[in-house]
């Protein structure tokens, strides 16, 4: 049988057996673990948002040397796009009965300003880009197996793919295949940090 959702309002199956309710939310470990996760994913949205966000207040002061007008585009583009992901991945942390998440993921926040540093050329910028984005497509993909919350599985369910989309653009950019992979990777690679886990936040 279905939960009400609520305390009233319509009756929602979660399509693992199991059924999950608001109720639930709120004393549940799965719901904890969902929460946690949301956050993450908040948190990785957070840090696109700025690296994004850094590269454009850059670009015009030469750091990059001189950047094609549609990489620019593309740029302002992904991170109005990242901030409607992190909007989104908030909307279900507050509806889950915890708070929104502002910041940016703590434990690669560190290493990603020391890629910004050291980047200096349009290629290494989409090389740095197209790391976050893999990584929050990784973390999303995965994330799936283990969510119980419908919003928490809308929201990763329906942003992964952007990002992958994102990803493509990237790869166009480096010259390289857009969708070089048949499946996404989950583990690191030379343009992924890899999925992440949720203790990123402690």
């Amino acid at each position: 049988a279905a939960a009400t959702l609520g305390g009233g309002g319509s009756a929602v199956p979660t399509g693992s057996g199991r059924d999950f309710s608001t109720a639930d939310a709120l004393t549940s470990s799965a719901a904890k673990k969902d929460i946690a996760a949301l956050k993450l994913d908040a948190s990785l949205e957070n840090l696109a948002v700025f690296a994004y966000g850094a590269a454009l207040k850059a670009a015009p002061k030469g750091k990059f040397g001189k950047v094609p007008a549609a990489v620019a585009e593309f740029a302002m583009h992904a991170m109005d796009q990242h901030a409607d992901h992190a909007e989104a991945f908030n909307a279900a942390l507050v509806n889950a009965g915890s708070k929104a998440y502002t910041k940016p993921d703590p434990a690669l926040t560190p290493a990603v300003l020391k890629m910004f540093k050291d980047t200096n050329s349009v290629p290494e910028l989409a090389k740095l880009a197209l790391t976050l984005e893999n990584t929050a497509a990784a973390t999303y993909v995965k994330q799936m197996k283990t969510l119980r919350s419908l919003e928490a599985l809308n929201a990763v369910a329906t942003i992964a793919p952007v990002e992958r989309q994102h990803a493509a653009i990237l790869s166009f950019v480096l010259g390289e295949y857009p969708v070089p992979d048949t499946f996404v990777k989950l583990g690191p690679t030379s343009t992924s940090l890899g999925a992440r886990p949720t203790s990123d936040l402690k």
